[in-house]
């Protein structure tokens, strides 16, 4: 297997490329200017575990960045819906606070009403 596998970038979204490819190019130093021995890969497997944090990093920040993002579309949303539901109320004449109709004229032909 090639060495620098798991070190490849060019899969990734371009978010993360650009970090994975400054490790690429560590590992490629590590391999070209060290003898091959148990020390240079132990070398190239922390730089791997260092690679594999810094993308998660990113990855993680990506996701907090979204989940923040569409937690303020969904209170925008949420406040236009409370707005919409009040102007709503409003209109009807219906308060919050008790359930206050508009007037109604109960004398009214349009049948179901009581004649007094």
């Amino acid at each position: 297997m090639n060495e620098l596998f798991f070190f490849e970038f060019k899969h990734l979204p371009p978010s993360l490329q650009l970090i994975s490819n400054y490790y690429y190019d560590m590992a490629s130093e590590v391999i070209d200017k060290l003898p091959d021995n148990e020390q240079r890969n132990l070398c190239l497997q922390r730089l791997l575990e260092s690679k594999d944090c810094a993308v998660r990093s990113l990855v993680i920040s990506d996701q907090q960045k979204q989940y923040t993002e569409k937690a303020s579309i969904a209170n925008d949303l949420i406040d236009f819906i409370k707005g919409f539901h009040n102007d709503y109320q409003d209109n009807l004449g219906i308060c919050i606070k008790g359930t206050v109709f508009p007037s109604v004229n109960v004398d009214d032909d349009r049948g179901g009403g009581h004649n007094t």
